[in-house]
C-alpha cells in the first residue's frame, strides 16, 4: 500500500487501483471510478469504461432510463410484428383455395339474412356459376367496374347468377340506412341476390378480407374458381368474365 500523488491511500495492481479513502477522486485525470458497496475502484482509461457516466451519477442513471426506454419500445415493436406476423401467415394457410368448397355458412336471425328476413346459405351456390361481392359499406364503389362489365356481358339468368353480401359490421352507417339503400338497388337489380352479414361471418369462416370488396366465383358444383380481395385491375376483370364463361 502506498500514498498516491492525489493524496489517496491505493493497493496497487497491474490493472487497477482499489481507493479506500478519499471519495472526492476526480474523473478528468484518465481514470473510471467505479463505486461498490464501501470501495472505490479506479480503473486505468484503456479499459474502455465510460468514464462520464460513472462520475455523474445522475447522467449514468438518467442514461439507464433511456437506454430501458429504448428497450421497452424495441422489444414492444418487435412483439407486435411478430404477433401480426404470425396471425397473417396462420389466416393465409386457412385461406380457401382455388378449386375447393369453401365452409359452409348460414346466415340468419342475428347473424343477417336476405332483405326481405329469410336465411341465406352458402349450399345455395351450386346448380349455377355464381359471382360473389362481399363488400364493406364503405367500399361500395371499389369495384364497379366489375360490377358494370359483368353486366354488359348479359350471361344467362339460368346459369348464372350473382350475389352481393354487406359486410355490416364493417362500418359506422347505421344498419337501417344501409339496408334503405340495399332495398333500392334490390329493385334495380332484381337478378342480384341481396344479403346482409351483421357479424362478419364469411370474414371469420372464409378467411377474406375484413373492410374491403372482395369478388369471389363458383362453378357450378359450389368450388372456388376466382378469388381476389380488393380492387380488380382491368386485367383481373378480363381474367373473371373468361373463368365464368369456360364454367357456363
Amino acid at each position: 500500500m502506498r500514498t498516491s500523488e492525489y493524496g489517496m491511500q491505493t493497493f496497487e495492481n497491474a490493472q487497477s487501483q482499489t481507493v479506500v479513502s478519499d471519495r472526492s477522486t476526480r474523473c478528468e485525470m484518465g481514470f473510471t471510478i467505479l463505486q461498490g458497496k464501501g470501495d472505490i475502484v479506479v480503473k486505468h482509461a484503456e479499459d474502455h469504461i465510460d468514464t462520464n457516466l460513472w462520475c455523474h451519477p445522475q447522467k449514468s442513471l438518467a442514461h439507464r432510463h433511456q437506454t430501458f426506454g429504448r428497450l421497452t419500445v424495441t422489444h414492444f415493436m418487435l412483439g407486435f410484428v411478430l404477433f401480426w406476423a404470425v396471425f397473417l401467415i396462420n389466416r393465409a394457410a386457412q385461406a380457401m383455395e382455388l378449386g375447393e368448397i369453401p365452409p359452409r355458412v348460414e346466415l340468419k336471425g342475428k347473424l343477417g339474412g336476405r332483405l326481405d328476413g329469410t336465411p341465406w346459405s352458402s349450399a345455395e351456390l351450386q346448380g349455377k356459376v355464381y359471382v360473389l361481392f362481399y363488400v364493406d359499406p364503405d367500399e361500395r364503389d371499389t369495384n364497379n367496374e366489375a360490377s358494370d362489365a359483368l353486366a354488359r356481358e348479359n350471361f344467362p339468368g339460368e346459369k348464372f347468377q350473382s350475389v352481393a353480401i354487406i359486410n355490416m359490421a364493417a362500418t359506422w352507417l347505421p344498419n337501417f340506412a344501409i339496408s334503405s339503400g340495399l332495398k333500392d338497388k334490390q329493385r334495380r337489380y332484381p337478378r342480384t341476390i341481396y344479403v346482409r352479414d351483421y357479424k362478419k361471418v364469411l370474414v371469420n369462416a372464409w378467411k377474406i378480407a375484413d373492410d374491403s370488396s372482395n369478388v369471389l366465383a363458383f362453378d357450378k358444383k359450389g368450388r372456388l374458381i376466382f378469388r381476389k380481395d380488393g380492387r380488380l385491375t382491368p386485367e383481373e376483370i378480363q381474367r373473371l368474365i373468361r373463368v365464368i364463361r369456360d364454367h357456363l
